[in-house]
């Protein structure tokens, strides 16, 4: 992909597998997880950022490249912030809005009360929970699938030693590691249902397996040996591999989630007519539900 023009690959498979719940946390999957993740951030330079009203400035003092950099471009506006900011929280402040005047006009079908009180409290405060607690004002970006859920990790057969990932349409540059728990988290949803709420201690061991891959084997790293990009390259790790940081990516994919899902939601579809297919008001409720959860946690918790 260059500037004048793009390029889609996409590769035939034949009898292929959506990865399930039951294998999608066992160790030689992680570990194929863990490549294809990496694989991602390598196809890009590490951006530094820093936040201003709500604004990104790129911060090329910070940005160490790698090897790929001549080989693709990418627009520094295309990043998880200006995606949650501009793009997506002006469609659920729509959908809400709509949403709550239909409840309101059929009350009696059912109670939502507490519930709409708790999802307008994060659309409200979106844009500030953001700055003031996920993205911190400053920090670094990596090329990022963006949508790396179970769902979009298929195999051939019942072979799970060489997976691949689909549905690239999120594509975009994201915090450091937040392939790897937006993959995670998910796992323990099925079809919007709870398995288990997520497991914080045992799932930061996955991710710091994650965090040293990623020290080790960021080809920006190793191709490059600057002492700027080394001092650089400590700090970076010092920072992602923190619980402090790693509660932040929990609560990105929470609230990615419910902020993409509360511009689908419909009233009629889920409680009138109950012709909707997937309930996205449920569906982001578990995630609030998760959420208030993860606000809680304390790192010595973990």
């Amino acid at each position: 992909m260059n500037s004048e023009e793009k390029y889609r690959i996409d590769e035939y498979l034949p009898n292929i597998s959506y990865t399930d719940m039951e294998n999608c946390l066992k160790d030689n999957v992680i570990e194929n997880i863990l490549s294809i993740i990496l694989g991602f951030n390598n196809l890009y330079q590490i951006c530094g950022y820093k936040i201003d009203n709500y604004q990104i400035i790129y911060d090329e003092k910070k940005s160490i490249l790698n090897y790929n950099k001549d080989i693709i471009s990418i627009d520094f506006k295309i990043n998880s912030f200006n995606s949650h900011i501009y793009e997506y929280l002006p469609k659920a402040e729509i959908a809400l809005k709509k949403f709550i005047e239909s409840y309101n006009g059929n009350k009696g079908i059912i109670d939502l009360d507490s519930k709409i009180k708790d999802l307008k409290y994060y659309v409200d405060n979106y844009k500030n929970i953001l700055v003031e607690d996920i993205f911190k004002h400053n920090g670094y970006f990596i090329f990022s699938h963006s949508d790396f859920h179970r769902g979009n990790i298929v195999h051939i057969g019942n072979n799970y030693d060489k997976l691949f990932v689909i549905d690239n349409e999120f594509i975009n540059l994201n915090l450091i590691g937040y392939d790897l728990m937006y993959y995670l988290i998910k796992s323990v949803f099925n079809k919007g249902i709870i398995k288990d709420y997520l497991n914080v201690p045992n799932f930061y061991k996955i991710y710091l397996k994650y965090v040293n891959k990623f020290m080790n084997e960021y080809e920006g790293f190793i191709s490059n040996k600057d002492n700027n990009i080394i001092d650089e390259k400590n700090n970076i790790e010092k920072i992602i591999s923190s619980k402090e940081y790693y509660l932040r990516l929990i609560k990105l994919v929470l609230l990615f989630d419910i902020i993409y899902c509360c511009f689908l939601i419909n009233f009629e579809d889920e409680y009138v007519t109950k012709k909707a297919i997937f309930q996205f008001f449920n569906y982001l409720y578990l995630n609030i539900e998760i959420l208030k959860k993860i606000e809680k946690y304390k790192e010595d918790e973990i």
